[in-house]
């Protein structure tokens, strides 16, 4: 299935031309399946979070949701990535998620190609 991210749209969306729920109703008459909403900074709040999922359910679009920049390893980000699953939660049961999970640590380190097994312990425990 082929669906798109409401960041293809953010320059149309911070111009005043188009909103998130405009662009479900674009996925919908496109026939496109799903729609990643696309909360860079965790700025959306649960109220409309709602609004665009009973859009979306209105049309059959299925809803994801993803946001920018958390690093589940630095607790400092422990309430934004709590912050990012209550958005999610929104959407449903079953809403995909996409996210960074710890970038940082890997461009931070150019010679660092992937986390390490403690890391990786961390992440599985805190995700």
């Amino acid at each position: 299935m082929i669906g798109f991210t409401t960041r293809t749209f953010a320059g149309a969306i911070s111009r005043g031309e188009s909103t998130p729920e405009k662009i479900i109703a674009w996925a919908a008459s496109e026939h496109f399946p799903w729609l990643e909403v696309r909360d860079v900074s965790l700025a959306l709040e649960e109220g409309d979070l709602r609004k665009l999922a009973e859009q979306a359910e209105k049309r059959n679009v299925r809803l994801a949701y993803a946001w920018d920049g958390t690093n589940i390893l630095d607790p400092a980000d422990g309430k934004q990535f709590l912050r990012g699953v209550k958005n999610a939660a929104v959407f449903g049961p079953g809403t995909f998620v996409r996210l960074t999970i710890a970038g940082r640590v890997i461009r931070d380190n150019p010679s660092k190609v992937g986390y390490s097994p403690a890391e990786l312990a961390t992440l599985r425990d805190r995700i």
